[in-house]
């Protein structure tokens, strides 16, 4: 047990660290318009520094985007803080293809459907169909699976 919670931590540290140097990427651009060194250069050079701060950003959020590792290890994170909810989930719907259970993972984590649309490129008309289907495969299980994938389904 205690080798399975060391495995937590880590994990759970990994990530969170991961995800904190991304915030703080995209914080020091946002906040940098607070320095009065960056307003007077925005004074003198206008558009360009507002396109050097804008990719900054984008590059963060392409960054988090192309992260091959960030859904498995979200994924980890929410089997080890909600009872083995996706390992449930993948029992349940063994024949339900990868990206499917991707999406699960985003929406389980509270994504909406706007970031998970940007994240997996993807439409967002089409995640809403499959967010009520997702739904309707739910309503089918017996208790207490299907108040549980219900109420994680945001």
């Amino acid at each position: 047990m205690a080798k399975s919670q060391d495995l937590s931590n880590d994990l759970m540290n990994t990530f969170i660290a991961d995800k904190i140097n991304n915030l703080k990427g995209l914080s020091e651009s946002y906040f940098s318009w607070e320095d009065a060194s960056v307003r007077k250069r925005e004074e003198r050079n206008g558009k360009q520094t507002r396109d050097e701060i804008i990719t900054t950003f984008r590059t963060q959020l392409n960054d988090l985007r192309n992260d091959k590792s960030f859904i498995s290890t979200l994924e980890q994170s929410l089997n080890l803080t909600n009872n083995g909810i996706m390992d449930r989930i993948r029992k349940c719907f063994p024949s339900e293809r990868e990206l499917d259970f991707s999406i699960l993972t985003l929406l389980f984590s509270g994504f909406s459907i706007k970031s998970i649309s940007f994240l997996l490129r993807m439409s967002e008309p089409s995640l809403r169909m499959r967010k009520t289907r997702y739904k309707q495969l739910f309503e089918s299980l017996p208790e207490p699976d299907r108040s549980v994938f219900l109420n994680n389904l945001c």
